[in-house]
């Protein structure tokens, strides 16, 4: 599948890799935004005090997270035009 029809699939909920990330277990999912997340919700001390300025709440946007091969959460993963251009993407079981 190519990264649009990869991209589609994410809005719907699904987790995808690309086929050559497979044996490193390497995946990507969407996170979706939160448009009034209250300030004490905040991990980064920065985002909470703006929030807390904010009438106590802020708007947080959609981003993509990646799951590494050192079993980390990347998040705000951006693709690179490999990425963009490659035809092997795949959905995963959830």
């Amino acid at each position: 599948m190519n990264f649009g029809k990869a991209v589609k699939a994410l809005k719907k909920g699904h987790k995808i890799a690309r086929d050559s990330w497979q044996a490193s277990g390497k995946w990507l999912a969407l996170s979706t935004g939160n448009t009034n997340m209250p300030a004490d919700e905040f991990w980064n001390k920065h985002a909470k005090k703006f929030a807390q300025g904010n009438n106590g709440e802020a708007e947080v946007l959609s981003y993509i997270i990646l799951k590494t091969t050192d079993d980390k959460i990347r998040m705000g993963w951006t693709a690179n035009s490999e990425e963009i251009l490659a035809e092997d993407w795949l959905i995963l079981e959830d």
